[in-house]
């Protein structure tokens, strides 16, 4: 096994197979584009290329994060003690 990786708002992932899963879902989503829910503020995000919006997988969803609330999301991912792709203690 790997070392823990981090993603770009710092969510732990407990291996490269775990990180490349959860940036290939993430990828799909922010390809086609899609709407979610923010995780804090609960503002309705829109997904496009190149967006502001942030998401990382967690506990076998997705999580939006828009660009008010990454402040927020960013200290929230950084204390999550759990794979976010498949809940896996790190």
């Amino acid at each position: 096994m790997s070392s823990i990786q981090r993603g770009g708002l710092g969510e732990p992932y407990c291996s490269d197979a775990c990180y490349n899963g959860g940036g290939r879902e993430i990828g799909i989503i922010a390809f086609r584009g899609g709407q979610g829910t923010c995780g804090f503020c609960q503002t309705t995000c829109t997904v496009s290329a190149g967006g502001a919006v942030k998401l990382i997988p967690y506990r076998g969803a997705i999580l939006y994060i828009c660009p008010t609330c990454e402040s927020k999301g960013t200290d929230f991912v950084r204390k999550i003690s759990e794979c976010c792709m498949c809940g896996k203690p790190v």
